[in-house]
């Protein structure tokens, strides 16, 4: 058994990491051998256990050696399988016990997922320990030793400090005592004894636990995270029927890997039901330890599954080992059925053996495919962790703003703060309230800044990288933490800014200390050291960004001839960093920034620019938002990739969006509309959910300049929707009176909050006073009276941008006496005539309206598209407007 688990799992052990779960507990266990201590130091919503065990495991085998935790979980599991046999020969049913570690083994590494079969999960250490505490409670049963219940109690006592759950299997060893004692009165007192020794035994490590972190003062904490937070945020974040709902992924699972697993157990469940049921009526009673064990067992994994909500697989690892007692069992009945069927003839014991080999093969048929999904690539970003361990040393500590701990384990760096991701600082609850318009301040850990600062002050990261577009975090971008951004611009510059960015992440290192000291006046400019700055307002944080060559081991940015920040630089690599510098440090509008690259050999300077307070240039790119004939650049735009948002060359109007992505204007006075068009690419419609994407949703808010944010506009673009529109949609949206501010147009994934295939895109954005507009040659000019029967909105119909609206509309523009002609058109929509429900004849008129109230008739046409095709499609008109033209 320990060599099967090993060779199963042999293609998968050199992985550094499976998930993110992995990744965390990684972490811990590396900061306990570092001397921190979970909770206090290492927050997290997990019982402690898996990452004291992995800590033991990095202190024989090496820090951060992945394959010696890969391998100790595959050891793990093959002991776990020893021990289901050995527990059924002690009830006597060594053929169970037999099949059920084959069983065992097969669906430990084939019923979850991949990425939750091959990591250390906290759920294997829980199946591990409530398999030893169930197969100590068998050997205390059949010999009435209280050692042996007092190692089944402290068993489960691990059990449930591996994960919460784990007190459900503890629950059904108090419920089999109490089932023994009701069967078997005469055994009461022996049975008694018994259960005080599994709750002296489970209440050792518990107090253990308790005492320990109570003398390291984070027992508070401990208490918090994994019990408070897990039920007063985590859990009821799901609704309860939704998580019981949860309850057939583990019947899903198992059929999708064979079906006779879950025939085997539906059979043994109904089988051994039956057959306690039975035993308990009969006189006398006698106690099946056996049959309510199974059904105990597995009635726990089954409810386990329910608790969280979330349909992950690895929740359905704690069904595992009672579902392989219970296939076992029935594996063990066919083949003693087989056998009396076979008697001493070796015909039939032949036909015999190759009916089981048959079913071993057929049973063992999806085997191969899972080995082969093994090559699946490591998670995470490999160009991220290069570059973390290229600007810090193995002493060095990090940290990572966002839910990827990955990038701790990856590049084998400590955090710098408790907080390994920044769930309980944001209010974010994996993976419930990922709705980017969802204010989650009410899932913030009170007193989690405080925390968090405390630590910042205490270890002071080398580098913080910013993985905002990672798992729901786009919409708390680092630059909008008020507690945490100002601290990254006093002490931090942004390093490897192109290649960071490609990948979806933002790095910033520390910057040296210096004493002030004059520019050296010796030097001669170079155009080998480029000096990029941005345009400011004043009052606002300035941006430098500076390229030097590979050589570089030094950076110096001086401000107004005085040395100002001090970047240090790896030996390897070409530089591209950014500098903050603060609107404190730079009192009036005008001055003067220049750096110098310090190589082993020499200084280089570059060209001195002038740092001017004016307008906010643009950051980034996307479509120009055109308001009154101007074209205003995005302030802000990110997409998944991190990459700027791009103009296709074979397209120019195209602007990749990536959901979850986010493009931020300005909001002027006067805009009181809003239209644009947006789509998914067609490769991405290619192919149906939920093996392609599930759509997109389009999200526009504006925000005023007191950072209250209105959501004005909401659209859920699904996949059988932006097929039909061949993946392009035309839209508006009004908007509220007021500005100046932001518009916000954010791009996020479907339901499924899958963003692989959403592929997504902007066209054009264009903002108005009106949806309308009289264009002449002196410039637009919008009515001064818009009525409708219903919400204007706009859109293309046959290939033209209209704006629709409902009779009765009234539009009324003023006049001036140099207008002469006037064009454009009218219409019905297609949809007005062809539903069920049909449009009657609707009137369209022109009219000229004197200053004295009379009336002049410029048009009158009656559509009728029902009964008259003509009447159908776009109307064009070109007119002469009566002169003088006045009203």
């Amino acid at each position: 058994m320990l060599t099967s688990a090993w060779l199963l799992r042999s293609p998968g052990l050199e992985k550094k990491f499976w998930n993110v779960d992995e990744a965390v507990t990684f972490t811990m266990a590396q900061q306990i051998l570092a001397g921190d201590v979970p909770y206090r130091d290492a927050v997290d919503q997990r019982n402690p256990l898996a990452p004291y065990a992995q800590a033991l495991v990095f202190s024989l085998a090496g820090d951060w050696n992945f394959h010696a935790q890969h391998t100790a979980i595959a050891l793990l599991l093959g002991l776990t399988a020893v021990l289901l046999w050995l527990m059924a020969r002690r009830w006597g049913d060594g053929a169970t016990g037999v099949a059920a570690a084959l069983w065992f083994t097969l669906l430990s590494f084939m019923l979850p997922t991949v990425r939750d079969a091959m990591p250390a999960h906290t759920a294997w250490y829980l199946v591990f320990f409530s398999t030893l505490g169930f197969w100590a409670l068998a050997a205390a049963w059949t010999s009435g030793g209280t050692g042996w219940a007092v190692l089944s109690g402290a068993a489960f006592g691990l059990s449930l400090l591996s994960k919460q759950p784990g007190v459900l299997d503890f629950g059904v060893a108090l419920v089999l005592v109490a089932l023994g004692t009701w069967f078997r009165p005469t055994d009461r007192a022996k049975l008694r004894r018994l259960l005080l020794a599994l709750l002296g035994g489970f209440s050792a490590p518990v107090f253990v636990t308790v005492a320990y972190f109570g003398f390291q003062g984070a027992w508070p904490d401990l208490v918090y995270y994994a019990w408070t937070y897990n039920n007063t945020l985590y859990v009821p974040e799901v609704p309860l029927l939704e998580r019981w709902q949860t309850i057939q992924v583990p019947f899903i699972l198992a059929w999708g890997y064979h079906p006779l697993a879950v025939v085997f157990g539906t059979v043994a469940g109904v089988a051994l039901l039956r057959r306690v049921l039975t035993q308990a009526v009969r006189q006398p009673k006698q106690f099946d330890l056996p049959g309510w064990l199974i059904l105990g067992w597995c009635a726990a994994g089954l409810i386990s599954t329910t608790l969280s909500g979330r349909g992950f697989s690895h929740y359905s690892i704690q069904l595992i080992p009672g579902l392989s007692l219970a296939c076992g069992w029935v594996t063990a009945g066919l083949l003693e059925m087989g056998w009396r069927w076979a008697g001493s003839s070796k015909i039939r014991r032949g036909l015999l053996l190759m009916a089981a080999i048959a079913g071993v093969g057929w049973l063992l048929q999806p085997l191969p495919e899972r080995l082969r999904s093994l090559d699946l690539p490591d998670p995470g970003s490999d160009v991220v962790t290069q570059l973390v361990r290229r600007h810090t040393g193995t002493n060095d500590r990090i940290f990572v703003w966002g839910y990827t701990p990955e990038i701790y384990t990856l590049s084998e760096r400590l955090p710098a703060t408790r907080f390994l991701y920044c769930t309980f600082l944001t209010g974010l609850i994996p993976w419930t309230n990922l709705d980017p318009l969802r204010n989650t301040d009410y899932a913030v850990v009170p007193g989690a800044w405080d925390d968090f600062l405390a630590d910042w002050k205490k270890h002071p990261p080398l580098l913080v990288a910013d993985g905002r577009t990672q798992r729901g975090f786009l919409k708390y971008p680092l630059e909008k933490q008020p507690l945490l951004w100002p601290l990254i611009e006093r002490d931090y510059a942004e390093i490897e800014i192109p290649m960071a960015e490609s990948v979806g992440f933002w790095l910033f290192r520390k910057l040296e200390r210096v004493e002030p000291r004059a520019l050296p006046d010796n030097l001669e400019p170079s155009d080998k050291v480029q000096l990029h700055v941005r345009a400011t307002s004043t009052g606002q944080t300035a941006r430098v960004r500076v390229e030097a060559p590979a050589e570089t081991r030094w950076l110096d940015l001086y401000l107004d001839g005085a040395l100002y920040r001090r970047l240090a630089w790896p030996a390897d690599g070409s530089v591209a960093a950014a500098f903050f510098i603060l609107a404190a440090d730079r009192p009036g509008s005008i001055h003067r920034v220049q750096a110098i690259a310090v190589t082993s050999e020499t200084s280089i300077a570059s060209l001195e620019a002038a740092l001017t307070a004016m307008a906010l240039a643009p950051i980034t790119g996307g479509p120009p938002l055109v308001f009154n004939g101007q074209n205003l650049s995005a302030l802000e735009s990110s997409t998944i990739t991190g990459k700027p948002i791009r103009q296709k060359a074979e397209a120019p109007e195209h602007w990749d969006a990536h959901a979850p992505s986010r493009l931020v204007y300005p909001w002027l006075p006067g805009m009181n509309s809003l239209a644009f068009s947006f789509g998914i690419e067609q490769l991405a419609l290619a192919r149906e959910p939920p093996n392609g994407t599930d759509g997109v949703e389009v999200v526009v808010q504006v925000e005023d300049q007191s950072g209250q944010i209105i959501q004005v506009y909401r659209h859920y673009l699904d996949w059988e929707l932006a097929r039909r529109a061949q993946g392009r949609v035309v839209d508006s949206t009004p908007l509220p009176p007021g500005g100046p501010g932001k518009i916000i147009l954010q791009m996020t994934p479907g339901p499924r909050s899958d963003p692989a295939f959403d592929w997504s895109y902007w066209l054009w954005v264009r903002a108005d006073p009106s949806p309308l507009a009289l264009m002449t040659r002196s410039g637009a000019r919008y009515p001064a009276r818009l009525e409708s029967g219903g919400k204007l909105r706009q859109t293309e119909f046959n290939g033209r941008l209209v704006t629709v609206m409902s009779a009765p509309t009234l539009i009324e523009f003023a006049v001036t006496p140099e207008l002469s002609e006037f064009s454009g058109g009218f219409g019905l929509l297609d949809t007005a005539w062809l539903g069920k429900e049909k449009t009657g004849p609707v009137n369209f008129a022109i009219t000229l309206v004197k200053p004295d109230g009379t009336e002049v008739s410029i048009l009158k046409r009656q559509l009728d598209p029902v009964r008259r095709a003509e009447d159908r499609g776009f109307r064009a008109f070109h007119l002469s407007l009566p002169q003088p033209l006045v009203g």
